[in-house]
Formats: structure tokens, sequence, C-alpha cells
């Protein structure tokens, strides 16, 4: 078994300051694995990571369509996640490459757009106690993290703040809903203003969409829920104007703010590569929509052996790989990328 050291770790996303829930934390793992765990777990941390896309729930199946599942179809897809050894984690983890998934599973992502009234709907009891609605996106979640502690928990919303899962009774606020995510572990990220195609606005229009979203999140929601400097794109279409791509990529100023985008992520694609691999960039993460052909396809795959997933070492400060790498990301590995951060990189001889 060889380990190397490597020097320093890029800049992580920054959180805006508040309390860690501690919520999907880290794991009580072994500093590294011994040969009979590794044996066992068959680690594979170049492998590929999941980030699942959900827009509409409805309850009507006459209304499905490419962007709209049932509550039920989704408790489908926890299951087969449960049942295939995912574990979910936080976005912000997965940026900044500090992965806490116990020893080997392979880490998912859940992400919602547009902040519709059925992905989350808070019900007031007699006693003001607020909890889910268990027929919403995440009422199916709560309930089955309660029923699989061991399959991590949390989700990103990618939210639109004049949605901000508002419906016909307004008997809840939008502040009260975003500190009951926060709360619970979930993460809020930027989707601009209101959910315009970048790729025709003017930059003002550009940074009012963009930078007043961040700031927007930013006097919501605290500590490391708050994504607001990671933008979904909306359509996922990116800015054609060139001035706007370097706004995306070096920052700009709105509202007297400096507004910072520390990552991007797509609409679709395929299922993303490791963030320590060398074809990983924060500024392009892609996504799997979850319509039935895509999702037949991609499970399809998975359970097939054609995707190689990223098999967790159950320790964020190393990056295990087997020696042999499977065709399909051998092209993946570049040690000086891993390298740059700053955790042990091990390789071991994997079992045939």
């Amino acid at each position: 078994m060889e380990e190397t050291v490597a020097p320093s770790r890029p800049t992580p996303v920054p959180a805006t300051p508040g309390p860690d829930t501690g919520m999907g934390g880290a794991v009580d793992v072994p500093v590294t694995l011994g040969a009979d765990d590794l044996a066992t777990y068959r680690p594979n941390e170049l492998g590929r990571i999941p980030i699942l896309m959900y827009h509409a729930f409805t309850n009507n199946e006459a209304y499905l369509d490419d962007w709209t599942v049932t509550p039920e179809i989704f408790r489908q897809h926890l299951e087969w996640l449960y049942e295939h050894d995912f574990y979910i984690i936080p976005l912000v983890d997965m940026i900044n490459n500090e992965i806490k998934a116990p020893p080997g599973k392979h880490p998912v992502v859940i992400t919602f757009d547009d902040a519709s009234s059925r992905q989350f709907r808070l019900i007031r009891n007699d006693q003001g106690e607020l909890s889910p609605d268990s027929t919403t996106a995440v009422g199916v979640m709560e309930s089955f993290f309660d029923a699989h502690p061991d399959f991590g928990r949390g989700g990103l919303f990618a939210v639109v703040p004049n949605n901000c899962f508002r419906y016909d009774e307004e008997v809840v606020t939008c502040e009260e809903r975003l500190t009951w995510l926060a709360e619970h572990g979930y993460e809020i990220a930027n989707h601009t203003w209101w959910h315009e195609n970048l790729h025709t606005v003017t930059d003002e229009m550009f940074k009012e969409q963009v930078g007043k979203t961040k700031i927007w999140i930013d006097e919501r929601v605290t500590g490391r829920s708050n994504l607001s400097n990671v933008l979904i794109l909306p359509f996922g279409e990116w800015p054609r104007s060139e001035s706007q791509v370097q706004m995306l990529q070096g920052g700009f100023v709105y509202g007297g703010q400096d507004i910072v985008i520390a990552g991007v992520v797509e609409v679709g694609g395929r299922p993303s590569s490791s963030p320590s691999s060398g074809t990983w960039s924060r500024r392009s993460i892609d996504r799997i929509n979850t319509d039935p052909e895509t999702w037949a396809y991609w499970t399809g795959r998975i359970e097939s052996g054609a995707v190689t997933l990223f098999t967790s070492d159950g320790n964020p400060a190393t990056v295990t790989i087997p020696d042999a790498l499977p065709e399909d990301i051998a092209g993946h590995w570049d040690p000086e990328w891993a390298s740059a951060y700053g955790m042990r990189v091990i390789r071991y001889a994997a079992p045939s």
C-alpha cells in the first residue's frame, strides 16, 4: 500500500457565519483502512457521484412529465438508492472535497429546483409546532430518514425567491420555511431572482438575477446550509456574454457587495466526476434528471457495473483508489490535481 502526502487544499466554498447544526456531520472512522478493510469495502474515491435533479411533484398521475414525479415515485427512488448502498451527502462537502460517507458507501446528492409548494410544505399544529406535510418531497424524505438512519440525510433546494415553496393558504412565512430546512440539514442555493434565462440577459440584469438572490439568501440562511454562492443554472443555460462568464468566474459587485460564485451546477448530463479527479470542475457540475427514461438508463448502467461509482473509504482526509482503475475512469486520475487537496493519496491492490 503506497501513501503520498498532498501539499495544500484549494480555498473551500465559504459559508455564511452561523451555527452548524451538525446534522449529516463527520463519520466516526479509523484514520486509514487496514488491508482486511480495504478488501471488504473496496474503496474507489475516483469513481462517479450521482447528483439527482427533481423539479415538480404531483399526486395526480395525469400531470406526470419529464420534470414531474409523484411522492410515491420519489419514495421508490430513495428505496433503490438505499438498497444499492448509497449515502446522502450535502453538495458543499462534495465541492470542498470533504466527503463524509461511511466506508463502502456511495455518495449521492439530491437536488430540487424552483422551490415549488409540493416540494416542501410546513403544517402548524394546535401547539404552534411546525412539521412537513407528509405528501411533499421533504415529508417523504424525513419519514425515510427516520426509518433509515444509516442513509445520511439532506437535500439541496435551488430557490427562486418569489416561489419560496408558496402555496395558497399562507400560514407559514418564507423565512420560517428556510429556517426549518436549515435547522434540519438541508441546503439553500441560488437559482436567480425569477428564473431568468441567463443566455439572453444584459450584464446589469445578470448581476441583479444572481447578486440579488445571493444577498436575499444571506439575509435569511446562515451556516453550512447557505449555498447562496452556488448557482444552479435556470434551464441549464450559460450566459453567452463573455463579460458575464467572467463575472461567474471572477466575481462582480452588486448592491455594494462583492458577489463571488464558488460553484455552478448544470441541469443534466451524467453522474458527476469525483472531486479528486482531473476531470472535476466546480464550475460545471453534472446532474442526472429523474424522468423515467433517464432514471432507468442510469440505474441500469450502475447495476450492470458500466458506471464506476465513488466508493468511500470513510475518511474525508484521505483519497483511496485501487492500483488498477476501471476503464471508464482510468483517464480521470491526475496525481497533481488530487494532491492539491492536502490529503493523503492511498493506492492499494484491489482483490480480483
